[in-house]
């Protein structure tokens, strides 16, 4: 495993950045930067923080490429918006999904479609058909 690199940057922002932020997430990756850059050996500063020494490498990777915004959390799941949208198709029933310009989904058998279908009644053959348009 290559050395781990030290986080660039001004010690102050990131010491006002810690007292700012009220996401633990960011808390803790912003709290491994600034123990990095006043020295503290990398190897405490992962078992201290329960961590990886490869995610501590990954937030120090991406602090240095993008500061505070690159170590903001990214939100992996739906939006509320998309939540409800698709809780309207399971009590409306679907004829088709728009997957953007291009593309347009029928009855697809992911899990949250495969309930779909079976709660519309529809046949097997007509779950999934993804056409481009």
């Amino acid at each position: 495993m290559p050395p781990l690199k030290t986080p660039t940057g001004d010690l102050r922002e990131v010491q006002i950045l810690l007292v700012q932020t009220s996401d633990a997430r960011l808390y803790k990756r912003l709290l491994a930067v600034l123990s990095l850059m006043e020295g503290r050996n990398q190897q405490g500063v992962a078992e201290e923080l329960k961590v990886s020494l490869s995610t501590l490498r990954e937030w120090v990777r991406r602090w240095n490429k993008g500061g505070v915004e690159a170590l903001k959390p990214r939100n992996h799941g739906l939006s509320r918006e998309e939540m409800e949208y698709r809780q309207g198709l399971l009590e409306n029933g679907i004829e088709e999904v728009k997957m953007g310009k291009r593309f347009v989904a029928y009855r697809n058998t992911s899990p949250f479609w495969k309930i779909v279908a079976e709660a519309q009644g529809w046949p097997e053959e007509k779950r999934m058909v993804v056409v481009r348009r």
